[in-house]
């Protein structure tokens, strides 16, 4: 949650994709589609949302994984990240983001506060171009490819902890 405030914080003109609950959530309805933000389903109608995003120039920030991940499971991304990029992107900028303790992971109550203050590290991550992944496949195996080389690229960046 803190995660995207960061980056948007951090990026210039750029927009998010969201949970479609929150374009039905009082408190949060108005914001996020006055943001221009982009509602995470029906999927098609959101890659193609994103699409236009991003070939207006504008940044995207997209979380592969959706919403939290469980701190020790497997990556488990979904491909949508991987059909936009392959739509609609020339490259990738990965961010790695690391939190000691861990705070407001899937599953833990977001009123648990632990004990000390969690510290934040983000580090930006090489440019990915996209055209090696086109190349002559269509655009569902050339998804498939990016999405399991993205979620092998952050399984290793992330078990080997922030560079210092």
């Amino acid at each position: 949650m803190c995660d995207v405030i960061f980056l948007l914080g951090f990026s210039r003109d750029s927009c998010s994709i969201v949970k479609h609950q929150l374009f039905r959530n009082a408190f949060t309805a108005l914001a996020v589609s006055q943001s221009g933000y982009v509602k995470n389903e029906p999927t098609e109608a959101m890659i193609e949302h994103a699409s236009n995003v991003l070939k207006s120039g504008q940044s995207l920030i997209v979380f592969p994984q959706g919403t939290r991940s469980r701190p020790g499971e497997a990556m488990r991304f979904h491909r949508g990240a991987a059909a936009i990029g392959i739509r609609a992107a020339d490259f990738i900028t990965p961010v790695f983001i690391w939190c000691t303790p861990v705070v407001l992971g899937k599953g833990q109550p977001w009123y648990r506060v632990p004990a000390r203050r969690p510290h934040f590290v983000l580090q930006i991550g090489e440019d990915l171009p996209l055209a090696p992944f086109r190349g002559e496949r269509p655009g569902p195996v050339a998804a498939r490819q990016l999405n399991q080389h993205l979620i092998e690229l952050y399984e290793a960046r992330i078990s080997g902890g922030p560079l210092h």
